[in-house]
This record gives structure tokens, C-alpha cells and sequence, in this order.
């Protein structure tokens, strides 16, 4: 598997309507999905200037063990997601290029 990034849009309407309880649901949601999740850090953070929260995880992928990053940032009542997925294998050396990806977000207005 090679890393991958992944950007989708959503829409913070009730009871989500805040960042932390999108993030929770998110949680929830991936849980269902992923054989073995492993939380391993959950942060709030700003990216571009905006509210955001990282959720660090790992599953069990088909090929081996896959790690993986959820960054949702909030921009008003939108959150835009990114994830980012690598071998766990591999995660130590492709987070820099990740990192650097994320760091590069920016948003032409203020919320």
C-alpha cells in the first residue's frame, strides 16, 4: 500500500455541531469499520489558522498493520477532513512528507 492523502467536506449541523462531537462521531464511525482500531493520540490543534483535531490510529489492514491521521478543521460550519494512510511499517519515514502536506494548508478568508 502506498501513503495516501484524502480530502472530503462535511457539513456541522445538529447534534454535531461542534468540532469535538464531529470528531467523537468520526471516532465512532471508523470504529465500526476497522478491525482492530487502536486510538493512539487524539489532539486539538490549530492548522491555517483554524480549530482542528488529530486523531492518530492504526487497524488492521488485508497487507499488515496500517496507520493512519484524521485531521478535521473547522472552517464556520464546514469541516474538511484529510487523511492521511501508510503502512504502519512505514509510517516513521513517510510522517515528515505528511506533515509537510498538512503544513502547507492555508484558507483565503477568515471565518
Amino acid at each position: 500500500m502506498a501513503a495516501s492523502v484524502v480530502m472530503t467536506k462535511d457539513r456541522l449541523a445538529p447534534p454535531l455541531g461542534d468540532l469535538p462531537s464531529y470528531a467523537d462521531h468520526q471516532l465512532v464511525l471508523v470504529a465500526r469499520q476497522l478491525e482492530g482500531l487502536d486510538l493512539e493520540n487524539r489532539r486539538t490543534t490549530t492548522i491555517g489558522g483554524r480549530e482542528s483535531i488529530v486523531l492518530r490510529f492504526s487497524w488492521k489492514g488485508p497487507a499488515g498493520p496500517v496507520s493512519q491521521s484524521l485531521f478535521m478543521i473547522r472552517d464556520g460550519q464546514t469541516v474538511i477532513s484529510i487523511a492521511t494512510t501508510c503502512m504502519k511499517s512505514e509510517a516513521e519515514a513517510q510522517a515528515p512528507l505528511l506533515s509537510q502536506i498538512i503544513s502547507t494548508i492555508r484558507f483565503s478568508q477568515s471565518v
